[in-house]
């Protein structure tokens, strides 16, 4: 029988023991209180900062740019190329250190809209940073005509909308098929879908994105260790092994799945170049819902031609509810992204450049807004001063 002076210490180190899971789980819940605030706060003070964005309507004329004729570059690939260029000297935005620890990324939207009429162009960007995009646009595209323009109203009133989130069906660093791989300027394929509404038929394809940073890179690089182990394993044996991630594996296990050095290459080179977190949101307007719903899933076909299997697919992630409608107006990223749900992407700056990039003289989809002529600079040898004759 335990004497009562042990008794009284095993009662005082319950006691104690309850304190401290008391203790602990207190600070536990401050901790995950502290943070939801700051996370909130950060949210929120980015989307104020996009409350007072700017829009810019960018036109280009049909014709090739004389450098790209110089260098032989295909016009299918001249345009993304330049896109490239472009993102990536945008992606040196990036916040990191204290500064990205306590202030959130800047968030831009590139944003192709059709309607009966035409198809635009349009970039979305903080006003801070308004001047600092024109000049990065006119760098990489020197004959663009980019104009601030008001905000559009892609819902026309008593139109029936549609809309959804395409996500990325794959493994955070899982490549897609970029434009050095097409021989046809895809761009064709998602303008062709929309040029051919009716009055009061409206489609959008809006594409969020901000620097990301290089977390993501870590899982890229422990995929491409597993799978060189299973290379050199399969020089060595016979048998093969499909090296992919446990989800993907087990949905492909039906199908022959032969992994070689040009897989290893693809993930390889995207973990290589900066990206940017991005959300792709498709919208239609119609005089009917079922033709909204038509529009919508002909616009959604096309991303297909991105794809590379086994990795990654580009599928309708989720429909957008009135809430997440009202991020389309104001441009901001949704803050309830289910991670599951595959709304919410990172793809490079090659990648990103495929899916939007100006068109040039490969498109021949009819109703693209064309510039048709362009402002040119007064000369510097005007005078200043002298005789002025006739009406001024």
């Amino acid at each position: 029988m335990p004497t009562d002076s042990a008794l009284q210490t095993l009662a005082s180190l319950e006691t104690q023991a309850l304190n401290f899971v008391g203790v602990l789980g207190l600070l536990i819940l401050i901790g995950i209180c502290v943070a939801f605030v700051y996370w909130l706060i950060k949210h929120y003070w980015q989307a104020r900062r996009l409350l007072t964005g700017r829009l810019l309507l960018i036109t280009v004329p049909k014709w090739e740019e004389i450098s790209d004729v110089k260098s032989q570059v295909p016009p299918a690939q001249a345009s993304s190329a330049r896109a490239e260029q472009m993102f990536s000297e945008l992606h040196g935005l990036l916040k990191q250190g204290f500064t990205g620890l306590f202030t959130p990324q800047d968030v831009f939207s590139f944003e192709i809209l059709a309607t009966h009429e035409n198809i635009s162009f349009y970039v979305f960007c903080p006003k801070p940073l308004t001047e600092k995009i024109i000049n990065l646009i006119q760098s990489n595209y020197p004959e663009a005509d980019i104009q601030e323009v008001p905000d559009y109203n892609p819902f026309p009133s008593g139109g029936f909308v549609d809309s959804t989130r395409i996500g990325l069906k794959g493994p955070i660093y899982a490549p897609t098929r970029t434009f050095a791989s097409f021989t046809v300027d895809p761009l064709n394929s998602l303008t062709n879908k929309m040029a051919s509404l009716e009055t009061g038929e409206t489609l959008l394809i809006q594409m969020i994105c901000s620097p990301a940073g290089d977390s993501w890179r870590r899982r890229g690089f422990l995929y491409l260790n597993r799978l060189q182990s299973n290379l050199n394993k399969n020089s060595e044996s016979s048998t093969t092994t499909s090296g992919l991630p446990r989800s993907i594996e087990k949905k492909f296990a039906s199908q022959e799945v032969i992994l070689d050095q040009d897989l290893y290459q693809k993930v390889e080179q995207k973990i290589k170049k900066p990206a940017f977190s991005l959300i792709l949101n498709c919208v239609s307007v119609a005089k009917t819902k079922s033709q909204a719903t038509a529009n919508l899933k002909n616009l959604v076909l096309s991303f297909a031609q991105f794809n590379l299997s086994p990795l990654s697919q580009f599928v309708q992630a989720a429909t957008l509810d009135t809430t997440m409608i009202n991020h389309i107006f104001s441009r901001t990223p949704h803050l309830w992204q289910v991670p599951w749900s595959y709304t919410k992407m990172v793809l490079n700056t090659e990648e990103v450049a495929t899916l939007f990039h100006l068109p040039s003289s490969a498109v021949t989809t009819p109703r693209i807004l064309w510039l048709k002529a362009k402002k040119a600079a007064a000369p510097t040898t005007i005078p200043k001063e002298g005789l002025h004759l006739g009406y001024n």
